[in-house]
């Protein structure tokens, strides 16, 4: 069974146990949302003590060939964003 979260139930769910205002937890969670994701952007790591690592990785392109006609080409790198949790989130879940 997958259940998903949207940020909507996160602001919900520490609206209940923090009754900080709905409208900034908003805030505070898009501005972490923007800051993690430029510096992932801007390829650094990003770790949050005791939840994990977000990582920017490159996927190196690499050479394909066309069937039908034989020809090869190489694809661009890409970058992949990748999250490692940390021992403490893994034992949590576990």
């Amino acid at each position: 069974m997958i259940i998903l979260k949207f940020m909507g139930d996160v602001v919900d769910e520490i609206n209940r146990n923090t009754r900080y205002p709905r409208k900034q937890i908003e805030e505070i969670l898009n501005e972490f949302t923007t800051t993690v994701g430029n510096y992932l952007i801007d390829g650094e790591d990003v770790r949050l003590c005791k939840f994990g690592t977000f990582k920017n990785k490159v996927w190196h392109g690499r050479t394909i060939a066309n069937i039908a006609t034989g020809e090869t080409y190489i694809t661009k790198d890409k970058n992949r964003i990748s999250f490692d949790a940390s021992k403490e989130l893994k034992d949590a879940v576990n």
